[in-house]
C-alpha cells in the first residue's frame, strides 16, 4: 500500500530511536500533529483510515509498519493502536484550526 504521509510520520517520528524523544507513540503523534503541515497530518489520518479498511491480518499490519520505518511495537492489536493514533492526530490538528 502506498501511504506516503503515514509512512513519513512513522519513519520520521517512530524511528529506531523514538524512545529517546518520546514516552510512547502517542507523544510522537501529538508532536507530528502539532508541528507538521496540517494538510500532511490530515492526509496521514486519511491514510490510517485506508489502512484500517484494508483486509490485512495482524501479522500483515505489523509487517507493513516495519516496512514503513516504524520501530514502535504497540502493546495492543495494531488496529486498536492505529485507531488511537487517528484520534490523537485528529484532536491535535483540530486544535490548530
Amino acid at each position: 500500500m502506498n501511504l506516503p504521509n503515514l509512512t513519513q510520520f512513522l519513519g520520521a517520528y517512530l524511528h529506531q530511536d523514538w524512545d529517546l524523544e518520546y514516552r510512547d507513540a502517542t507523544d510522537g503523534a501529538i508532536d507530528f500533529a502539532r508541528h507538521d503541515d496540517a494538510d500532511c497530518v490530515r492526509m496521514a489520518i486519511s491514510e490510517i483510515e485506508s489502512l484500517l479498511a484494508a483486509e490485512l491480518s495482524e501479522e500483515q499490519l505489523q509487517d507493513w509498519l516495519l516496512g514503513a520505518g516504524c520501530y514502535y511495537l504497540p502493546g495492543e492489536p495494531v488496529r486498536e493502536w492505529l485507531r488511537t493514533l487517528r484520534e490523537v492526530m485528529t484532536e491535535e490538528v483540530a486544535r490548530r484550526a
